[in-house]
């Protein structure tokens, strides 16, 4: 197995290093979590800015893992704050590296979760996209587009796949804003097309912090009807 650092679940972590990530009740832990960050989301009415998440996820190996799966259906085995790759830096990287799988590794772009994230009304009738949309689909792009190469020969993402004999799949992924204060239906039918068409290499996602809570759900749903399930190793469809 590839060397890595231990981290206790629920620990302050540092950055740019990838963490082993051993979970522990993850149902309890997540399901506490995620009411902890709808609580969050919802603490301010016009919504809660982007550094402000960025501390609290990077408080807790579980959090960001708990991110990652509503993202991505998967529990990691590693994860990681604030990598620098190459040229670029992510908020968030993670990997999962098994024995029977093609390792997969994966970073997260977060923006603000804030009233005119997604949308802003301006001078016409119809809402113009969000500045903080935008700009985080644009991290997107460079990381798919361009940091994919600089990951691809990375000492620390070397060091936590290993020589494993399958090739990596790499996903990009941008979180903003929130579903509530999405306008209307035409503005969500338009940030759905967004989700569906604009994705680079088949390999990037959008997702909204109104994702994230509903995930933990999902997981003790899961793990309730597959039984006695090896977190470390899960992945759904």
């Amino acid at each position: 197995m590839p060397k890595t650092t231990p981290v206790k679940a629920s620990s302050s972590i540092n950055g740019n290093i990838f963490h082993r990530f051993s979970p522990v009740d993850l149902v309890q832990t997540w399901s506490t979590e995620a009411a902890a960050l709808d609580t969050l989301l919802n603490s301010k009415s016009g919504g809660i800015d982007e550094s402000t998440l960025l501390r609290w996820f990077g408080e807790s190996i579980d959090r960001i893992a708990l991110l990652v799966y509503a993202m991505e259906k998967v529990v990691p085995t590693h994860i990681a704050r604030e990598m620098t790759i190459g040229g670029f830096r992510t908020d968030f990287g993670w990997a999962q590296v098994t024995a029977t799988e093609a390792p997969s590794v994966g970073f997260v772009e977060i923006e603000h979760a804030k009233a005119d994230s997604l949308f802003v009304k301006k001078t016409r009738s119809t809402p113009y996209i969000g500045n903080s949309f935008l700009q985080g689909y644009s991290q997107l792009v460079d990381w798919a587009s361009f940091g994919n190469a600089d990951a691809r020969n990375d000492s620390k993402i070397s060091a936590v796949v290993g020589k494993h004999p399958e090739p990596v799949n790499y996903h990009f992924c941008l979180v903003v804003g929130q579903q509530r204060f999405i306008p209307g239906q035409q503005e969500l039918d338009r940030f759905r097309w967004w989700q569906q068409h604009l994705r680079v290499n088949n390999h990037t996602k959008i997702k909204t912090y109104s994702d994230i809570p509903p995930a933990a759900l999902s997981y003790a749903a899961a793990c309730k009807a597959g039984g006695a399930l090896s977190s470390s190793t899960m992945r759904l469809p």
